[in-house]
């Protein structure tokens, strides 16, 4: 029993070692859905007057585990690839946009929790069009805008 419980410890440990390249982004990812997940819940009981949802909370940990799967696989494929240096760069961009999507969601509930604040009307504002406008391919997914040089 000993030898089967020293084996899985080892074996946990390497591929935690394995993945420690992209701790920092899970690490991100993780602090910025929980921000986004306790002003969800502030709107949902002070804002909305409604309770908390089991299945609202699992669907926001759904989104989490996806996007951290597609950061875990894109670094592993980059691996396996021998392009480890180029899948850190995928990786970086992606959780610059997951953390965007989140960051942007968090000032919208902060919003509906203090509406007469203006500094978060401001922030959201700025943040949710400026970033977008950044990424247009994005926004005109979110706008739904049709490409018209295709």
């Amino acid at each position: 029993m000993d030898a089967i419980k020293l084996f899985l410890i080892t074996l946990l440990s390497a591929i935690v070692a394995f993945f420690e390249p992209i701790k920092n982004p899970v690490i991100v990812l993780f602090l910025v859905f929980a921000g986004d997940f306790i002003f969800g819940i502030m709107v949902d009981l002070f804002v909305n007057d409604d309770r908390l949802r089991i299945k609202k909370g699992i669907f926001a940990l759904m989104f989490l585990f996806l996007y951290m799967s597609v950061i875990v696989l894109t670094f592993l494929i980059g691996f396996l690839m021998g392009d480890l240096e180029e899948s850190l760069f995928i990786v970086k961009a992606l959780t610059y946009v997951f953390t965007a999507a989140y960051v942007a969601n968090t000032l919208r509930n902060i919003c509906l929790l203090f509406p007469n604040n203006r500094v978060f009307a401001f922030l959201y504002h700025i943040f949710g069009l400026q970033i977008l406008k950044k990424m247009p391919l994005l926004y005109n997914y979110i706008f739904d805008k049709k490409d018209d040089n295709k």
